[in-house]
This record gives C-alpha cells, structure tokens and sequence, in this order.
C-alpha cells in the first residue's frame, strides 16, 4: 500500500531558506561577482597596476554578471539563491578511493554527464539567467529589457574607448535572445556615415569574432550614449582575468599557439571584408570555453573614429602589430621575476623564454616590423594540425556526454508516465488496478525496480538496477521478467513489451480523461 501523505516527510530544499547576511569581506578581494548568498560591494583597488601585468592590460568583465552600485540588501529579497548550490551534486570520489573495476562494471557517476562539464554549462546558465533591479538601469534600451550590468568598475574601465564604457546583459524583445550590450557614455553622433561599417560587421561570421548585430544612439541614461549589441556568452572571462586574476591559469606554449592560431583567422576575416579591429588586446579577447578564444567589441573604434579617414592598409597593418604585442605580452610573462628586462631588445628578452624554438622564431618575427598575414599563415600551417586534433577530441567529448544526457531525457519521459500511473488515489478499489486486472503488472514492477529488499529486509538502492530496467522498458524488449508481490502471493512473468503496452495504454487513457 502506498504512503499515506501525511506519513511522508517534508523535504525543504536549501534554496528555499532564508540565508544569513555575510560578513564583510576583507579589502584584498578582487572577486568580481559575489552571489546573493554571499553578496557585497567588493573594493576596488586605488590603482589599475597590478604587479606582474603589462602596463596596457585593462579590467573588464564580458560574462559574468556584478553588482553595480546597489546596497548588498537588494539580493536577498531575490526569489531564486545564487549561485546554485553545486556541492549538492554527488561528486566522483577522489582518486586514491577509486576502485579498480571490470570491464563489466560501472560508477554511478559513468552515467551521467561529466561533473566539471555539468558544472561549467550550470555556471554559464545562471550568468545567463541573472537578473537584477535598480533605479539608475532603465527597463528598456531600444529593444532591450531586463539589463543587467557586467562590469564590476566602472572608473577602471574609463579610458577604453576615450570615454567611460559599461557593459550590460539583455534580452531583446524580437527573438527573446540574450545579447551584450556595450554603452558608450557622453558621444554625440549626429552623422549617419559613423555607422557605416556596421552592416559590414554585422555580416561577419567567424568563430573567433563575438558576432556584433547592431549599433544606435540613446538618451535614455541621461545624456547621449552609443550602444553596440553582440552575443552573450555567459561566464565569459578576458584574457587577463584567465591568465592573471582569480587563480589566474597557466599560460602554456599549447596555449600561446591556439590563441595566435585563432587570432589570425579572426584577422584573416576581417581584412577580407576590408574592415580593421583596431583594438585588440588582452581586455578585448574573451575566453568563452576551454582554449576558446573570441575577439570582441569590434566596431566601436570605427564609430568614434569615423572622422578620422585613415588608409585601411595602414589600419589592418597596425591590427598585427597589435597581434604580435599581444602574444608578446602573454609569453613573457613566464620569466617576470626571473629575467631583469633593462637594457634588453625584445629578440633578447624572447631568447629566455621556455619554449620551443619554433614558438620563438615565430615570435621573433610577429614583433619585427616587415611582416603581413599570408606569412604568418604559412608559418603557423604546421601547428593547425595540433589545434585541429584538439578541437576533434573536444568535439568527441561533448558528443559522448550529449549521448549519455540523451539517455537520461528518455528515462525521465519513462519514469514521469509511471509516476502518472502508479499510486493515484483514484485507482483504490477500482477493479481495473486490481490484484486481478490487466494492469496489476505495472504495480508490481514499480515494487521490482524501486522497492526491492535483500535476504534481511534492508532496502536495496541499486542505480545501475534502475537504469537497466527502464532502458530495457523504454526499448520494449521480448526480455521476460518475474514479478512477485510483497506477499509473496502472486506472482506474473510478463515481458518489458508488454509492460511498455500497458503504460503507453493506461497514459493515454489519463489523456482521454483529460479531453473529456
């Protein structure tokens, strides 16, 4: 007999509790999205210098959403906790208490999705589906609503484009998409040629490029602004808060060549549209997934600068040299400490680097001064093969934990139909769900999958059990069964075919019901 209501226990969930008030963190942190469960103003350093940074890095933040000027209180009147609580996840255990299995055997962990990759695609979707309120972020811009700042600081950010910039994530009211909004404060435009290149930028479509969709002018924050909207990548990092914040990452030789690879092809792109980036460095490369490079905020310069009629050879030859500085600025950051640079060139400086000597000569030539991109193509040819290689096992990877996900949506399909069926009030007495009827066979399965004991009545929580069962049912396979009540009194050998029939059959009879 099932449960009665009243007998089962209340689970409350931790989400649902009220959550205490943090304390004050200390002035050192650099954190630049606290959650609501631990929400504050974070501080901001009295300088941009950070020792160990090249002198032209800056410090913005692309994906992930930070509070801005609001009072820590706003978040807890929030209905939905951030960040989610991860460590409710059953983690795979450590290695040393890894158990040597046989080929016939699993972990329970080897049927779902990878946890570090679950937890990545959690994160990217809660930066995407965070919201926030405030009187100075108006409700609407153009066709954009519900706006949320990205930036942490804005005085950090002030000279980027020769005026203070901020970024917002939005949703558009045309596609309901998610967009990154980047505002420009106190530029008045008033000739129409300054967007010129936008439908040429908008029509770029490269895997290295954040894609740009449309630029206007607004006066709706007080004031003229240029808003430039592209995609949103959800928990994207820059270059620096990769490599240089916040557990900063190694940087690697495999690293440097990715990144030189796909910058090039974002380049390659460019000029051949006839356009120039003419802004590139580690602030405006976003990292969006493992090695995964994209260059943003392209087109902005274009419209500020659109008085200034520069050649567009002279402009796409400053775009590599921009290139070679920014590779530059990554690979010597392997020997800060180490190696004094007074009194040293550049080629002297690349020598004590730790890398090979191909990377090096490649080096050497992005920072000489006759150089173009055909060339530079050539040179790095050999090292495609490499990149290539990796995005394949990348590729195959994700595709083998989409299968197993796959698998997991089929079961819960399967699972939601018998917890339809079995145990409805309205089915005690009712002689079709009787001991006798055609569908006692489900009542007794769901005793076989979910509620079987060993030898001394213990429950027996066997997953893999489980999941055998239902892909077995979920298949209707001729595979015949025993099924016995908890008495023992009856006992029914039917297939999962025909259990599968009789799901199916008492579903659609619940629909029915419904229609009628």
């Amino acid at each position: 007999m099932s449960p009665k209501l009243d007998e089962i226990p209340t689970f409350v969930p931790t989400s649902q509790q009220t959550p205490k008030k943090p304390q004050q963190p200390s002035a050192e942190s650099n954190d630049y999205f606290a959650p609501p469960s631990s929400m504050f103003t974070p501080s901001v350093p009295s300088d941009n210098s950070q020792p160990g940074l090249p002198l032209s890095a800056q410090f913005p933040q692309h994906g992930t959403p930070a509070p801005h000027n609001v009072v820590p209180e706003m978040f807890y009147a929030q209905a939905t906790q951030y960040p989610l609580n991860y460590n409710l996840y059953a983690p795979p255990p450590p290695p040393h208490f890894n158990l040597h299995l046989n080929p016939n055997e699993r972990t329970v962990s080897s049927f779902f999705i990878d946890d570090k990759l679950r937890e990545s695609l959690q994160k990217r979707n809660e930066a995407c589906l965070q919201t926030f309120s405030s009187p100075s972020i108006p409700d609407i811009v153009g066709v954009y609503h519900s706006l949320v700042p990205l930036n942490n600081n804005f005085d950090n950010n002030s000279t980027r484009y020769g005026a203070v910039s901020h970024m917002y994530k939005a949703t558009s009211n045309k596609d309901a998409r998610l967009y990154a909004l980047r505002r420009i404060e106190n530029v008045n435009i008033t000739d129409k040629q300054a967007f010129k290149t936008i439908k040429a930028w908008s029509s770029i479509e490269n895997s290295n490029i954040v894609k740009l969709h449309e630029a206007f002018t607004t006066t709706i924050f007080g004031g003229n602004s240029l808003v430039v909207a592209y995609d949103f990548y959800g928990n994207a990092k820059t270059l620096i808060e990769t490599h240089f914040q916040n557990q900063p990452e190694l940087i690697t030789e495999q690293h440097l060549w990715s990144y030189l690879i796909q910058l090039v092809n974002a380049l390659n792109e460019v000029h051949d549209k006839g356009l120039a980036v003419r802004s590139i460095d580690l602030s405006k490369v976003i990292v969006t997934n493992k090695n995964r490079i994209k260059l943003s905020g392209c087109g902005i310069v274009d419209i500020l600068q659109h008085e200034n009629q520069e050649d567009i050879v002279q402009l796409q030859k400053k775009d590599l040299e921009l290139l070679a500085k920014l590779l530059y600025d990554l690979s010597i950051t392997s020997i800060y400490g180490s190696v004094s640079f007074d009194d040293k060139t550049q080629d002297q400086i690349i020598d004590y680097l730790k890398f090979s000597d191909d990377y090096k000569t490649t080096l050497k030539y992005l920072t000489s001064s006759d150089f173009n991109l055909k060339d530079i193509q050539t040179r790095i040819a050999p090292r495609l093969l490499n990149v290539i290689d990796g995005l394949q096992n990348s590729n195959d990877f994700i595709e083998s934990q989409l299968s197993t996900e796959l698998e997991n949506a089929r079961l819960v399909r399967l699972m939601s139909k018998l917890s339809f069926l079995h145990g409805r009030p309205e089915h005690e007495g009712d002689p079709n769900w009787s001991e006798s009827s055609a569908n006692y066979p489900l009542t007794l399965f769901v005793d076989y999958v979910y509620h079987q004991v060993d030898e001394r009545g213990y429950p027996v929580v066997d997953l893999a059990h489980m999941i055998t069962c239902l892909n077995k049912l979920d298949a209707g396979i001729e595979e015949r069964i025993l099924l016995v009540s908890k008495d023992e009194k009856n006992c029914i050998i039917i297939s999962y075919k025909e259990l599968k029939t009789l799901i199916e059959e008492g579903f659609n009879e619940l629909r029915m019901r419904k229609d009628i």
